[in-house]
């Protein structure tokens, strides 16, 4: 058969090659038209070559079946098909959503991409939250609302962000100030809470639990998320097992995590050095622990 084969960069040429044979769960497909890709522009230029050369080109492909490996069902040669080109196992995690299988855990290529792209978004988040150069910044808290209603100095949040967004490297908020009061404006950090739904005026203020997920505060462009554990409460294990939840979600898709620790309303837990002592450990996030 005929093929579009790469010795090198700018080197293409149509050469006979042999035809395949398909193996055990595989099909043979005779191609009848095929895109080319951006993927194939930039290996043909030489940027990203295969080791092994030559190598053939041509990955979005169309055609008909023209034999079938070992223990293929339900297709027939001479059926029209097109090729989906990502290797995808349909089992692990980035499988089980439609839409990411180009992460697939199992595809040793698109693994070290994936790599690539998560280390490569995981520090470009941090860099508007902290500051590059030091690895410290001003992180101004505005989420005190949503468990202690208007507390003086910031009954009105918009306010507080027009005096201090010139100090401030990022902010931490709810979704709901995030929606209706603060104006992003790209030059500061968005830091969003995932956890709350207690208040002091109920029977237990730790008694919080999640309240977003992590990837609808991604698509309200958050740069890092919040979530809070009780040490010493009667809700530690919740809390703890709820933060853990969202610690997972932020390893998977590389976002950074702040852990926000607290006591609850028990004064004296605040200054026992055995609460104290347990906070940063039991936090052990991308990010210090907060004290609340």
């Amino acid at each position: 058969m005929k093929a579009a084969v790469v010795y090198g960069a700018n080197d293409i040429r149509i050469t006979d090659v042999p035809t395949p044979s398909p193996g055990p769960a595989e099909v043979l497909v005779k191609v009848k038209g095929s895109g080319v890709s951006a993927t194939d522009v930039k290996i043909l230029g030489g940027s990203g070559l295969p080791k092994n050369l030559p190598t053939i080109l041509g990955h979005e492909v169309a055609g008909v079946i023209e034999a079938l490996g070992q223990g293929v069902s339900g297709l027939e040669t001479g059926r029209r098909v097109a090729v989906y080109p990502i290797a995808a196992c349909s089992e692990c995690f980035f499988c089980s959503r439609a839409a990411q299988k180009w992460h697939c855990q199992q595809d040793h290529h698109h693994v070290r991409l994936r790599r690539v792209l998560i280390m490569k978004g995981k520090k470009n988040r941090l860099s508007r939250v902290l500051n590059p150069k030091t690895g410290r910044g001003l992180i101004i808290a505005m989420d005190h609302g949503m468990a202690l209603g208007p507390m003086t100095g910031i009954e009105k949040p918009g306010k507080v962000f027009e005096t201090l967004e010139p100090y401030t490297d990022a902010w931490l908020m709810t979704k709901g100030i995030l929606t209706h009061v603060y104006e992003p404006h790209g030059q500061r950090g968005i830091i969003l809470r995932a956890s709350g739904g207690a208040t002091i005026v109920g029977p237990d203020i730790t008694h919080e639990g999640p309240t977003a997920s992590l990837e609808e505060l991604l698509s309200l462009s958050a740069d890092a998320v919040a979530c809070s554990a009780f040490i010493g409460s009667s809700n530690e294990h919740e809390t703890l097992r709820d933060m853990l939840k969202i610690a997972e979600d932020c390893r998977r898709w590389q976002a950074p995590l702040v852990g926000v620790i607290g006591v609850g309303k028990d004064k004296e837990k605040t200054q026992d050095p055995r609460f104290i002592g347990l906070e940063t450990p039991t936090a052990a996030t991308p990010f210090p622990a907060r004290r609340e």
